[in-house]
């Protein structure tokens, strides 16, 4: 569909003004015409205005992609639904959005994503008169898959990028999700650039992976002299406070990379919940463009190949640090005894702040591991602060910590650990190898020459090992009519995968979805021809919270076009404290330091009383500096003894510290005054 226009120019109630375009499991092509005569190149874009939505785009299978390209959205409500579809290309287009319309259940945007997976939306202009309730790309619960939003850009709007729900997780061991790369934004002071949001939904089901990617930054080939650029969004001018560039404060942790730069807003300085790194060079052209696509075959083969070079390189450096390189750490902990612990503790700082999230809880669970021991360990590892089932651990470990332990670990939250800067090497580079992959099976799809390309195609995707990734081969299946080997991939999901609660859930709704998939295809039947008992387990799947069901969706939207849709769009809630302890927790009886000094303010000695929590640690001693950091004095003493009485006669009136050590460790700091 090249050159038309769609256009709605009534005074009818938005609800009435209808759809551009519709297309159900059926790839549609829409962009400009050409017409080229000799000294003149004219293109005419096809044009969509004053409708309800502007294009709707349904699969309930995989199916060729669908490529939306050089068009223009001018007071569509919304202008592009897209709803379970894959590889689809949104490129170049404009898209200027309206006021929200109190009429409508669901506020104006310009793109809304529901499940989708392996896209290309680049380049395009979401603008609005800075009203309120405008949304420029809405992307909601796509899941473990790896997604990229690159190069677009948002003027005048409430908000510009929101993600929803789940739109990361974990592919055989590799962080995956959402990426938001070179997007620049331009709205107001008390609007979004981007809002992350689903802890509202996931938190009362117990559910993980709420947000995007873990890590932010982007892993390059063929530079010698860099290998990772930042991520490369400009955050707009006009804030000045709040959480206005970047809130994740409803999502698990992520690592952000991004440039200085003095005169533009490359850093989301007005954010929460965000580990912030700059130590990446910023080369010209960092953000370069990708519209020209991917290659051949033999090209993206070759780029795969350096691609996985790449990522075996990294996984290979963080294991070697991670945990020490022991993969057996985590058992070790678990298992070890009391008159073992203080070895085992001493082993656990050394390897500080590169523990596992397993090592880490592990510690917590062990009894033998006293508060202050969790505390140390917690506050080497700064990692711990940034993880939800940790901490939550913590909130409710037996002895209960004393508060002020609580805040020490707490404050590493500012802190990128060593540990999640290699994981975020890591994240960058499986991301690069999945671009590529997703590159590849794209040119097997849409040959339509070579015989074999179909068989190619279903041995490249049969090696990939994500849960997603299975899902979609069984959607290929279906898309030809090759019902044994679909029922087959999905059989062996129960036995293959290990499937948290959510993950089980999803997976008996799919068996559900396939199965009247295959009905449909099999027996010919037509929209409307669904039976009731259908329907109904449809609607089921449909109305569960928190759970990807863009398939059922799809197959009740293909059977009613003319249902409403009533798309998510969660709102931000009140309070955005993600890690603030639970209230049960804030009434901690508090505990006595590691240590006291009494009398203070001395004259001719002190005594330095420990507590019984450090009796069995080894090589203590206590450093008494001046206030200029000078040392003037170091004792060392006897494991086991309680109280130490220390001369000080020697010593100048005034205020000095006095630091006490387990071999390297510093345990406490008091303040002692000395007076003549």
């Amino acid at each position: 569909m090249k050159g038309n226009s769609f256009i709605n120019s009534s005074s009818s109630a938005i609800s009435e003004r209808g759809c551009g375009i519709a297309s159900f499991y059926s790839p549609i092509n829409v962009s400009p015409s050409y017409l080229h005569i000799p000294y003149y190149h004219l293109d005419h874009h096809s044009t969509f205005e004053g409708l309800l939505y502007g294009i709707k785009a349904i699969n309930f299978y995989s199916s060729e992609k669908h490529s939306i390209t050089e068009n223009d959205f001018t007071d569509c409500y919304h202008s592009i639904y897209l709803n379970n579809t894959s590889n689809t290309e949104i490129l170049s287009n404009s898209f200027y959005i309206p006021v929200e319309d109190a009429s409508i259940n669901t506020p104006p945007y310009g793109i809304y994503l529901n499940g989708d997976y392996s896209f290309h939306i680049e380049d395009n202009e979401f603008a609005a008169d800075y009203y309120p309730g405008t949304y420029g790309i809405i992307a909601n619960e796509l899941g473990a898959v790896n997604n990229e939003l690159y190069r677009n850009h948002f003027v005048g709007l409430n908000y510009g990028i929101q993600p929803q729900q789940q739109n990361k997780g974990v592919i055989a061991g590799h962080r995956v999700g959402l990426k938001l790369f070179c997007n620049d934004f331009h709205n107001e002071k008390f609007d979004y650039d981007v809002l992350v949001l689903g802890k509202q939904i996931f938190d009362q089901l117990s559910y993980r992976h709420i947000g995007i990617a873990d890590a932010q930054q982007i892993a390059v080939l063929n530079n010698p002299n860099q290998s990772y650029y930042p991520a490369g969004n400009e955050f707009s001018s006009q804030h000045e406070g709040g959480t206005f560039d970047f809130d994740n404060g409803q999502a698990d942790y992520l690592v952000y990379f991004h440039e200085n730069n003095t005169s533009l807003r490359f850093k989301p300085e007005y954010s929460v919940n965000i580990g912030l790194d700059n130590n990446l060079q910023v080369p010209e052209n960092s953000c370069p463009s990708k519209l020209n696509g991917s290659g051949n075959i033999p090209t993206e083969s070759a780029l795969l190949t350096q691609a996985q070079l790449a990522l075996n390189s990294s996984i290979v450096i963080r294991n070697i640090w991670k945990d020490g390189g022991n993969t057996n750490l985590e058992n070790q902990v678990e298992t070890t005894l009391p008159w073992d612990v203080y070895v085992e503790f001493n082993g656990l700082i050394a390897e500080s702040p590169y523990l596992s999230d397993e090592v880490l809880m592990a510690t917590i669970n062990n009894p033998a591991f006293t508060s202050l021991m969790i505390k140390l360990i917690m506050v080497a590892n700064p990692q711990a602060s940034h993880n939800d089932e940790i901490m939550n651990a913590i909130y409710d470990r037996i002895p209960a910590l004393p508060q002020s332990y609580i805040d020490a670990i707490r404050a590493g939250e500012s802190t990128v650990s060593q540990l999640e800067l290699l994981e975020a090497n890591v994240s960058a580079d499986y991301h690069l190898v999945r671009s590529i992959e997703s590159n590849i099976i794209d040119i097997y799809r849409s040959d339509t020459i070579n015989t074999n390309a179909y068989t190619n195609m279903l041995s490249f995707m049969t090696a990939r090992p994500g849960l997603q990734d299975k899902y979609m081969l069984a959607a290929t299946y279906l898309a030809h009519n090759d019902y044994t080997n679909m029922q087959s991939v999905l059989d062996a999901i129960s036995t293959t995968f290990s499937l948290n609660n959510k993950e089980t859930i999803e997976y008996q709704n799919s068996l559900t979805t396939f199965a009247i998939a295959k009905d449909i295809r099999q027996n010919d039947k037509h929209m409307g021809d669904l039976n009731e008992t259908q329907m109904a387990n449809l609607e089921a799947i449909v109305n569960q919270s928190g759970t990807n069901h863009a398939m059922a969706l799809a197959l009740l939207e293909w059977n009613n076009p003319e249902m409403e849709l009533n798309e998510l769009i969660l709102h931000k809630p009140e309070t955005n404290a993600r890690k603030a302890a639970p209230d049960k927790q804030m009434d901690r009886p508090e505990i006595a330091s590691v240590f006291k000094i009494y009398p203070n303010p001395a004259k001719d000695y002190f005594t330095l009383q420990y507590s019984n929590e450090i009796e069995t640690m080894q090589n203590l001693s206590v450093i008494i500096t001046d206030m200029q950091g000078r040392t003037i004095r170091e004792e060392y003493f006897d494991n086991g003894t309680i109280y130490q009485l220390i001369d000080v006669l020697t010593l100048s009136a005034g205020l000095y510290s006095v630091s006490l050590y387990s071999g390297s460790l510093l345990l406490e700091v008091k303040q002692l005054n000395i007076v003549e």
